[in-house]
């Protein structure tokens, strides 16, 4: 008989180690072993004490410069957008700044392809440059003349019912698997 999946999960943090909201630093990966574990003591309850991890599904509530996915140890306390544990340890970057620049650029030029408006040139454009800044094809100037329009078409509003909300968990399952996807094909511009 087969157990259940184990739950995979992750935690948002800053390049120093220190989460966005300034609660804490994390002891990091080094030679390619897993970090030391954190742990805390007394009651778990979410937002007030415990250590906090997100599932997948949680990824796009919560944001940060750095993605990690950790290992988990002793007791879990679900809440509504993440899961609150007792110890952490930090197993292998999984989003860096190359990875959120390509999931932006797909996630844009799937919106581009699916609004059914007509396509402005300047918006294909942009997201072609930022995939190539993100390869160190581009210059930061380059980048400077496209960010704008790329990340104002990736973060549209979301809604759990929505299925563009789904396809960007799955194709964020797939960045933080170790595979870079194939990029969402561009739309034709249509001026």
């Amino acid at each position: 008989m087969m157990g259940k999946k184990k739950e995979k999960y992750y935690k948002y943090l800053n390049k120093d180690g220190r989460t966005p909201q300034g609660f804490g630093k994390y002891p990091m990966p080094r030679n390619g072993k897993p970090g030391r574990w954190h742990k805390v003591e007394g009651e778990l309850i979410a937002c007030e004490n415990g250590l906090h991890v997100l599932r997948a599904k949680d990824l796009l509530d919560w944001e940060g410069p750095l993605l990690w996915e950790v290992e988990v140890r002793g007791e879990v306390v679900p809440a509504d957008d993440k899961d609150v544990v007792r110890e952490i340890r930090l197993l292998r970057k999984v989003m860096g700044e190359r990875e959120w620049r390509l999931f932006a650029c797909d996630s844009a030029a799937r919106i581009l392809r699916k609004h059914g408006r007509p396509v402005d040139e300047r918006s294909v454009e942009a997201i072609r440059v930022a995939r190539l800044y993100a390869d160190g094809k581009a210059t930061n100037g380059e980048l400077a003349a496209a960010r704008d329009a790329a990340w104002a078409s990736a973060w549209f509003t979301r809604d759990d019912r929505n299925a563009e909300y789904k396809w960007r968990i799955a194709r964020l399952k797939k960045y933080i698997s170790g595979t870079t996807p194939r990029p969402v094909p561009l739309p034709k511009a249509d001026r």
